[in-house]
């Protein structure tokens, strides 16, 4: 794991170095609507061709799924060994210069599992400063701002606030009445999902510039896996839930699901046990 932990550090750096560049000229980039109706920018298609760069310069033969390019996802091999990138997650947040939001992940997979995962959040620090998370699940080891840190741990069984993000053009959902009712707060505007999923198991409290409530639960529909790879991975270190919205767990990952054009889960929930039973009992019930 020591090889992937340099290639964290090199792609920390490398991307670090792309945003500044990149936020310093947000009135010159230029903006585009792909058909999903999310945003494409010049700095998305650079920050992923250097991470790309540098995977490929220490194992050139090892799949790599990425957002924005054509990676040929269908030939991850049975050994389930591969990357997933994703460059800017949050786009629409990056293009604003008030933003925070957004970062750039690559997490490692072996197995069709999660062992490895990074998340370079350049500005959600205090006085926009870079936050930096690095989880490694052999030494199971989670690293923020180079600080050792435990993920979070919950004994009550009733989540009070709740990422349950969706696009703009998809309507309330029947669980976010039945979650709204019971007076449980939801986040449903979408921002960065992996940020999301770093606050269900980190309290940046004494580390960003806004004072988050943390998430009891993540929830989403359609989840694709460069927006979901680093809850996968942070959900396996804490020991958390992992399942779809049926309770059924999610990894190891399916191959078929990898090898997919888009890889996409149709329903993730990540959160504390006993958060997540009873939110699914609760849906399940309904």
């Amino acid at each position: 794991m020591k090889a992937t932990e340099s290639v964290f550090s090199e792609t920390r750096d490398a991307v670090l170095q792309l945003f500044r560049e990149f936020r310093n000229q947000l009135g010159r980039i230029e903006v585009t609507t792909k058909p999903d109706s999310t945003f494409l920018t010049q700095a998305d298609l650079e920050i992923e061709r250097r991470v790309i760069d540098i995977l490929h310069a220490r194992e050139p033969k090892c799949p790599i799924i990425s957002e924005e390019s054509t990676s040929p996802s269908s030939l991850v091999g049975d050994d389930g060994v591969f990357w997933i990138v994703d460059p800017i997650d949050g786009t629409r947040e990056f293009i604003n210069a008030e933003g925070t939001e957004f970062c750039s992940v690559l997490v490692r997979f072996e197995g069709f599992s999660p062992v490895a995962a990074l998340l370079i959040a350049p500005e959600l620090g205090i006085d926009h400063t870079p936050i930096i998370c690095m989880a490694f699940l052999d030494r199971d080891l989670l690293i923020v701002n180079d600080k050792s840190l435990q993920p979070l741990q919950r004994d009550y069984g009733i989540p009070h606030f709740v990422s349950a993000t969706r696009s703009t053009d998809v309507p309330e959902r029947a669980f976010e009445s039945a979650l709204n009712a019971r007076g449980i707060k939801l986040k449903t505007r979408t921002t960065s999902q992996s940020i999301d999923q770093l606050r269900l198991i980190v309290d940046l409290s004494l580390l960003a510039d806004t004072d988050w409530p943390r998430f009891d639960l993540f929830i989403r529909e359609q989840q694709k896996l460069w927006d979901g790879a680093v809850g996968f991975t942070l959900a396996a270190l804490a020991d958390y839930s992992l399942t779809d919205s049926l309770g059924r767990p999610l990894l190891p990952l399916e191959p078929e699901l990898v090898r997919n054009a888009v890889p996409t889960t149709p329903s993730v929930v990540i959160g504390p046990r006993n958060c997540a039973n009873w939110y699914l009992k609760l849906t399940q019930a309904s």
